[in-house]
């Protein structure tokens, strides 16, 4: 069975760099796998091995994603790409069109919509709220701001076709947003399209939120108050961010989080979690996908779901909890010394230890669900 197991993962890891990270994920999946099919083979003796093989591959989800995943984010200081093509250059801005600086004071709340344009939060020098706006190949339109009792509206211009279909005029668009350190409040993007980008800035007590119908979400080195993050079609990525409580969407993409802190509360339609090296607690949910968080310390319940996929966890070998594991067709494995109240092959409950500091409940209706 070996030998098939080993035949069935070339196509999930061809072509990626066999880092540690990358090794560990094949010897726990050809372990998984090797349980899974033979926990198939045992319900139903007349299937061959290949067809057990391939059913237990099945039942977790798109591998192929999460080895990816795995593959980008080895260590944790990781600039994660934006696109799939290559990342933003935001050096090539265009041409200014529009500068305008708003008093902190006089802001509470800020929403920007935009339909095709990339968009950049970044720290402000100065005590000022800041909207530089930039922009090429689109006639007649430019930004609009409209500033009434603490409420910024910023309305990005839509490019029309012609824009579009004109020779070597492809519209462009960047806003780059500077936040003050101290801003309160909340600040709301709403984009059809494009590539948003939250760089390394601090703002303990603003509230962000993202809302992308298609396109991707790169965070780096960032404080908040909340994210409130969502994304019909793309990607979400965040690394070296800090922030009180964290809520995710994504109907259609992958969440990566790396060196991250806060109360997370992650759902995803079809597609993979990821999360490494994190601080703290929460939920994650996955429909159809996989996922697969690492912690450096938790303080709080960890909950987790998939319907169809991979639930894999690893909490600090010092921590001690209780847990409540369940697979309705699948397997579920603790590695760790512990006290049953129940252990069957799809349900793990029980405790390591009479002092146990936090729970740990994973339930997936059909894959694998694995605590270290």
């Amino acid at each position: 069975m070996n030998e098939l197991i080993q035949q069935a993962l070339v196509p999930i890891f061809d072509g990626i760099d066999q880092t540690g990270d990358v090794a560990d994920f094949y010897r726990e999946l050809t372990s998984d796998v090797i349980e899974s099919a033979q926990n198939i083979r045992a319900a139903e003796p007349n299937l061959t091995k290949t067809e057990a093989v391939n059913r237990a591959l099945e039942g977790m989800g798109d591998l192929r994603a999460v080895v990816l995943m795995i593959a980008d984010t080895e260590g944790v200081d990781v600039s994660p790409v934006v696109t799939d093509e290559n990342t933003v250059d935001w050096s090539k801005k265009g041409q200014r069109q529009v500068f305008k600086a708003i008093p902190v004071d006089r802001v509470q709340n800020v929403t920007i919509n935009t339909q095709d344009a990339n968009v950049r939060f970044v720290a402000s020098t100065t005590d000022d709220l800041e909207l530089d706006y930039y922009q090429r190949g689109i006639n007649g339109q430019t930004i609009q701001i409209e500033e009434r009792d603490g409420n910024i509206k910023v309305v990005l211009p839509r490019p029309n076709f012609i824009d579009y279909i004109v020779p070597f005029r492809h519209p462009h668009q960047l806003l780059e947003v500077r936040l003050p350190s101290d801003l309160l409040g909340t600040v709301r993007l709403d984009a059809r399209a494009g590539n948003i980008s939250l760089d390394n800035f601090a703002t303990p007590d603003l509230d962000l939120a993202v809302i992308l119908t298609a396109g991707n979400l790169r965070i780096n080195r960032v404080q908040a108050n909340r994210f409130d993050l969502g994304a019909k079609a793309g990607n979400i990525q965040a690394s070296q961010v800090k922030a009180e409580e964290w809520r995710i969407v994504a109907r259609a993409g992958n969440v990566r989080l790396s060196d991250v802190t806060g109360e997370f509360d992650v759902a995803v339609r079809s597609g993979n979690v990821v999360l490494d090296d994190a601080i703290g607690h929460g939920i994650f949910k996955a429909t159809s996908g996989n996922v697969r968080t690492i912690w450096r310390q938790v303080d709080g319940d960890l909950n987790f779901a998939a319907e169809s996929g991979t639930v894999k966890v690893r909490v600090p070998l010092s921590d001690q909890f209780k847990f409540n594991l369940q697979s309705q067709s699948g397997i579920v494995r603790l590695k760790r010394e512990a006290t049953y109240e129940v252990q069957v092959q799809g349900y793990a409950k029980g405790t390591t230890s009479k002092d146990a500091q936090y729970n740990v409940i994973a339930r997936v209706k059909s894959g694998v669900v694995k605590l270290d």
